[in-house]
């Protein structure tokens, strides 16, 4: 998918690719933020995140 870069996994089931998949979406965005990177919007779906003083 344009903007994922980097995203990729296999697994030996549909349900396993899913959880697998779920999980390093988690760590691409979590990294992502940490380095200021723009996270892109998904079907529609933009993450915001503010700083909290």
């Amino acid at each position: 998918m344009e903007g994922l870069e980097g995203v990729w996994t296999q697994a030996g089931t549909l349900e396993a690719c899913r959880e697998e998949l779920q999980e390093v979406l988690e760590e691409w965005i979590i990294l992502g933020l940490k380095m200021g990177h723009p996270i892109p919007s998904i079907d529609g779906v933009a993450l915001a995140f503010h700083e909290v003083p």
